[in-house]
């Protein structure tokens, strides 16, 4: 259950986040993206390293250091990778729209479920296939909408 309600407020968050952030910036020309993913580093290292720092001290959660040596290159790789998709998010919803998207993020699933019957030759089941097939046919659908706003916009 605390799962679950964790989940949910990441995903509110996350739809105010881009929806404050279409709105205050509207035009992608008009914010410098390096300063702005630098503030969210700063805020973040401020406001999220104490509490677990304090968790630790508490129990709550264990803070450690990686085992060994290569484990760090693979921690460098995620924060880059990390920090290419979060620039490459924001541009996107500053020059679309934050459904589109975030409908767009949902493509992942039947990239990955293709992905896996290429390379790993899995099959994977019907409804999960009809799954994969109503976010294809969504993605399309809201991008279909947006371009017909934008034309009667113009």
């Amino acid at each position: 259950m605390w799962g679950n309600l964790l989940a949910l407020a990441g995903a509110l968050c996350y739809g105010v986040y881009s929806i404050l952030l279409k709105l205050k910036v509207k035009e992608d020309w008009r914010m410098d993206m390096k300063l702005f993913f630098g503030f969210v580093g700063l805020f973040n290292f401020f406001f999220m390293w104490p509490p677990i720092i304090i968790m630790n001290k508490l129990g709550y959660e264990k803070l450690e250091l990686p085992p060994n040596g290569s484990v760090y290159l693979i921690i460098i790789f995620n924060c880059l990778a990390s920090f290419l998709a979060d620039f490459l998010w924001a541009r996107a919803m500053l020059l679309t729209s934050p459904l589109t998207v975030t409908v767009g993020l949902s493509m992942t699933i039947p990239v990955a479920m293709i992905c896996d019957f290429i390379f790993k030759f899995k099959w994977n089941s019907p409804i999960y296939t009809l799954g994969a097939a109503l976010i294809c046919v969504s993605f399309y659908l809201v991008n279909k909408n947006e371009q017909e706003d934008n034309r009667r916009l113009d």
